[in-house]
C-alpha cells in the first residue's frame, strides 16, 4: 500500500490502483488501502470521466457549432468513444502499445475528443516518454485550454524534464482551473523545489 501511495503522488494512477488492489486482497477491509484505491480510481480516465464536473474536466470534447441545437453525437464521435473505452481497458491491463494504437484510432475518428488526448498523455507518462506526454497534452489543451487534468499531466512531464518554470506555469493554470485540485498543488510544489524556492512550497 505504501508503494501505491508513492505511485499516486507521482501521478502513476494505474500503478497505484493495481498496487492498492493487491494490497486489499491481502488485507480486506483496510480503510487506508480502500481510501488509496478510491483515490487512484478517481484519477483513472475511465472513472474520472464519469465523475468530473469542473470546467475542462475529463471527457470534454471541443465545442461544436451544433451543440446548441442539441444534436446527437455523430457516428464518428460515437465510434471514437468506443475506441477510447477499449484503449482505457488495454491501458489498465498494461498493454501500452495497444492502448496507444486505439487512442490514435479514436482521434482519427474524432479529432475533437479531448479525453483521448488526456488518455494518450497518461499512457506516455506511464512509459516515461515525457516528450510524448507534452505533445499529447499540448494538442488537447489547444482544444480545451482550461482542462485541469491536461494541465496537470503537462506540469508533471515538465517537472520530470526539469523544465521547472514551465511546470510552475502549468500547475498555476491547473489551480486556476480547479482550485481544489491537490495534484496541481503537488506539481507546483515540485516546480518550486526545482527552482530552489523551497519557502514557496509551504
Amino acid at each position: 500500500a505504501l508503494r501505491g501511495g508513492v505511485l499516486l503522488d507521482q501521478g502513476d494512477y494505474p500503478g497505484a490502483y493495481a498496487d492498492a488492489q493487491k494490497a486489499l486482497e491481502l488485507s480486506p477491509g483496510d480503510k487506508d488501502i480502500t481510501g488509496l484505491l478510491k483515490a487512484a480510481a478517481g484519477r483513472l480516465p475511465a472513472v474520472a470521466a464519469a465523475a468530473a464536473s469542473a470546467p475542462g474536466a475529463v471527457g470534454e470534447r471541443a465545442a461544436s457549432p451544433f451543440g446548441a441545437l442539441g444534436a446527437a453525437p455523430d457516428a464518428g464521435a460515437q465510434a471514437s468513444a468506443q475506441k477510447l473505452r477499449a484503449a482505457e481497458q488495454a491501458f489498465a491491463l498494461g498493454d501500452f502499445q495497444g492502448a496507444l494504437a486505439l487512442v490514435r484510432r479514436a482521434l482519427e475518428l474524432d479529432p475533437g475528443n479531448v479525453a483521448a488526448f488526456q488518455l494518450q498523455a497518461a499512457i506516455y507518462a506511464r512509459m516515461r516518454d515525457y516528450r510524448g506526454v507534452l505533445g499529447a497534452a499540448q494538442a488537447g489543451l489547444a482544444l480545451a485550454p482550461a482542462n485541469a487534468a491536461l494541465l496537470n499531466v503537462k506540469a508533471f512531464a515538465e517537472n520530470r524534464s526539469k523544465r521547472y518554470r514551465d511546470a510552475l506555469a502549468s500547475a498555476n493554470a491547473a489551480i486556476e482551473a480547479n482550485p481544489r485540485d491537490a495534484l496541481a498543488y503537488a506539481n507546483r510544489a515540485h516546480a518550486y523545489a526545482g527552482l530552489g524556492r523551497r519557502a514557496s512550497m509551504l
